[in-house]
């Protein structure tokens, strides 16, 4: 859904509408980022303290490079959703190539010989989700190894189990958001 340009009143809000991000989740400016509210996982032995994912998310928003980060909040996934539109529009914002995409996964085909995205977010994938569901999420993250991927998952508490046992894979940060968020 494109949103139109009436709107758009800033320069953020029209990174969040050329990416096509919901208007619930353009209200996290750079003023309400230190506000956010991070809960501990933890993923073998280490424990993500709040402070270790802000300074994940942060570097991510910086320089972002291949990796992935598993942001999660329990019951929807409307903060961790916020924090990942966040992200996305601070690396647009930056003249970087995003995409976002759905529950359905349906990747934009990129041309042979095009630049291949900076920053991927997937989003509206439940902690339940199917084995289907996760392999198709699994097969994607693969494919674009080579870029910053961030999965946001809803009614997830423990994103490190997630990742591990629903995807197979290992991701270079767990974020898990809390319910409030101001």
């Amino acid at each position: 859904m494109i949103v139109p340009s009436v709107f758009v009143r800033n320069e953020w809000e029209r990174c969040y509408a050329k990416l096509e991000i919901d208007r619930a989740y353009w209200h996290p400016t750079p003023d309400k980022w230190p506000h956010v509210r991070f809960s501990r996982v933890k993923s073998g032995q280490t424990i993500w303290s709040s402070i270790l994912q802000r300074q994940w998310v942060q570097a991510t928003i910086e320089d972002p490079k291949n990796q992935l980060l598993i942001l999660s909040s329990t019951g929807d996934d409307s903060n961790a959703m916020t924090m990942a539109a966040y992200i996305a529009a601070k690396i647009n914002y930056r003249r970087h190539f995003v995409l976002t995409t759905d529950i359905s996964y349906r990747i934009p085909h990129i041309p042979k010989g095009e630049s291949l995205p900076t920053f991927l977010l997937f989003h509206n994938i439940l902690g339940n989700a199917t084995n289907a569901r996760c392999e198709q999420l699994r097969n994607n993250l693969i494919r674009f190894r080579n870029c910053a991927r961030v999965v946001v998952v809803a009614g997830c508490k423990n994103p490190h189990r997630f990742a591990t046992e629903k995807l197979g894979l290992s991701a270079d940060c767990y974020c898990r958001i809390a319910e409030t968020t101001p």
